[in-house]
């Protein structure tokens, strides 16, 4: 994992004092995310490997793996996180990344496979244990999730297991780049919007409509976001995520 400036990327959060709307124009970092070798090692379970934690419970299906991928259009091939065996769901547990960031954007390579998702969501280390607890119940820790549903289109889904929202149906067989977007309206009701913005790398980052454009979502509160895990389902596949969240002293404080 490597941290980079990325200087050159504005994005307004809005935030509310009182009835006053207030916008900031935030300095944004970037923690980049591959799965190559080092310091992954591929054909092996992810779970503890570059700080993955492990899932609680683990469950009988695994936490996903690191395999090889091939070249397909605009995406280049390597390694990338697979569900465990290519056939069955897989919740891969949570990468810790900050005490309690705030990424305002999260961008990430999809594999379209066929009925099996792809999807990145924000970890909520709701008892400070350093475990992705996947219990699906009120103390459940998977925050909203987003990326690509097995039924071909992309989807958003609210925290802790609540409703799947589909967009726009997609091309199964490609890879698509995903730039998906948190605005936090008020944090202690969870509110705020969601906008994923794509490319379909494989038919040479032809840009695609989601159906995701500011869209209104109960994306949780951001004070409680630690960091992502990844639900890669089968034949599935996530690679290169950026999480890109606001250099410290840059933003008003969202609470």
């Amino acid at each position: 994992m490597t941290e980079r400036p990325n200087m050159g990327a504005i994005l307004a959060i809005v935030l509310l004092t009182g009835a006053i709307p207030v916008v900031a124009a935030p300095a944004l970092v970037d923690v980049v995310i591959d799965f190559e070798a080092p310091p992954y090692t591929p054909n092996t379970w992810l779970g503890g490997q570059d700080g993955w934690s492990e899932a609680i419970p683990a469950l009988s299906i695994g936490w996903g793996k690191v395999i090889a991928t091939a070249d397909s259009g605009d995406y280049t091939g390597g390694y990338a996180a697979r569900g465990h065996d290519g056939t069955t769901a897989t919740y891969i547990g949570g990468k810790c990344l900050k005490a309690a960031i705030y990424p305002l954007q999260v961008t990430a390579d999809y594999y379209a496979a066929t009925a099996m998702n792809s999807a990145v969501f924000i970890w909520r280390d709701l008892d400070d244990d350093g475990a992705y607890d996947r219990t699906v119940d009120a103390s459940d820790e998977t925050g909203v999730q987003f990326g690509i549903a097995g039924t071909g289109v992309f989807y958003a889904r609210l925290p802790q297991f609540g409703t799947s929202v589909a967009g726009n149906a997609l091309t199964v067989g490609h890879w698509y780049r995903i730039v998906t977007t948190f605005v936090s309206t008020d944090p202690e009701t969870g509110a705020g919007t969601i906008t994923l913005s794509a490319v379909d790398l494989t038919d040479g980052s032809t840009a695609v409509s989601t159906g995701f454009t500011d869209r209104n979502f109960t994306i949780g509160d951001p004070a409680e976001w630690i960091g992502i895990g990844m639900r890669v389902d089968g034949g599935g596949f996530v690679d290169n995520i950026t999480l890109s969240y606001p250099l410290a002293g840059t933003v008003i404080a969202i609470r």
